[in-house]
C-alpha cells in the first residue's frame, strides 16, 4: 500500500515540475525565430585597468545561453535569435554588470563590458 502511495506522490510530483517547464517553454518561445545566423560577440574588461578578464560569465536572461570568455577576454554565442535581451556578466571578486534591453538586430553584434573589482 505504502508504494502505491510513494509512486502516486512521485508522479504527482514529475507532472507538477513539468507544468514549470512548460510554462519556461512557452515564455521563451515569444522571442522572434526568424533569423539563428545572428552572433554577439564582444570582450570583458576591468573597468580600473582595462585588463582583459578570463573566465567571466555571460548569460541571456530567458535563455538557456550562457557562455565564458576565453584568456583574452573574448566571448561569442553564436545562432541567437533577434530581440531585446537582458544580459548578466558575472566573475568572482567583480561587481555584476546587468545590461538591459540589448537589442540583437544585425548579423553581427559587438559589445564591450566592463566590469568593476569588489573591495
Amino acid at each position: 500500500m505504502s508504494i502505491v502511495f510513494l509512486l502516486l506522490s512521485l508522479n504527482y510530483l514529475v507532472f507538477a515540475d513539468n507544468g514549470k517547464d512548460n510554462e519556461q517553454k512557452a515564455s521563451q518561445s515569444e522571442r522572434p525565430t526568424a533569423d539563428k545566423n545572428i552572433s554577439l560577440q564582444g570582450k570583458v574588461i576591468d573597468l580600473i585597468t582595462g585588463e582583459a578578464l578570463a573566465g567571466a560569465e555571460i548569460c541571456l536572461v530567458g535563455t538557456d545561453i550562457k557562455v565564458f570568455t576565453d584568456l583574452e577576454g573574448n566571448f561569442s554565442i553564436q545562432q541567437i535569435s533577434p530581440g531585446n535581451y537582458n544580459l548578466i556578466c558575472s566573475l568572482i571578486t567583480y561587481h555584476k554588470s546587468l545590461i538591459e534591453n540589448l537589442q540583437i538586430s544585425d548579423k553581427e553584434n559587438t559589445l564591450k563590458i566592463a566590469l568593476e573589482e569588489i573591495k
